[in-house]
Parts: C-alpha cells; sequence; structure tokens
C-alpha cells in the first residue's frame, strides 16, 4: 500500500493545515480522496503531520532516514514505514 499526501488536527497550537488530495494505492488500483493535512509543531524535535480523510484519520511521526511511524486511528500501535518526496509529492509506503 502506497499513502500520498498528509492529516489534520484543526485548531492546534503552531500548526499549518491545508485541503489537498490523497491517493492510496492498493494492489495496482489508486484511490484518490480530498483530504486535509496539518503540519503540527514540532514537540521535542519530532515534527509531526496529521491526515484527515473521509473515513479515517491518520498520525504521521517523521524519522530519520526515511523513516516515518504511521498512526491510524483505532489501531493500538504505530506502523514504521519508508518515505519518498519529490516534486511536491510525499509518498508513504507501508
Amino acid at each position: 500500500m502506497v499513502a500520498t499526501g498528509k492529516t489534520s488536527l484543526s485548531g492546534h497550537p503552531g500548526s499549518d493545515s491545508f485541503q489537498t488530495v490523497c491517493g492510496v494505492i492498493v494492489g495496482g488500483k489508486t484511490s484518490r480522496y480530498l483530504c486535509e493535512a496539518t503540519d503540527l509543531a514540532a514537540d521535542k524535535g519530532v515534527q509531526r503531520t496529521a491526515l484527515r480523510f473521509p473515513d479515517n484519520e491518520l498520525l504521521l511521526v517523521w524519522g530519520n532516514g526515511k523513516r516515518v511511524d504511521v498512526q491510524i486511528k483505532g489501531l493500538a500501535a504505530p506502523i514504521r514505514a519508508t518515505y519518498s518526496s519529490s516534486e511536491g509529492e510525499t509518498d508513504i509506503f507501508l
């Protein structure tokens, strides 16, 4: 699965929100959604992004070496993933 885009926690102090088109690729099929992305103010040097899709929310915690932890609403533990960025697009590989 590849998720493209970012998420949101509206009203979070020091955050920057915007709407964008997020896509999810599963089994070679792409689904696109309007989503809200919020870059949250760094907490103790940790950069986080919240993504709000029509049916779910994700919290991305950016790490070193192209690593990102993906916390999906309803799951107890985050999923460790990798990402790549180019030309204004970020692809997350789960």
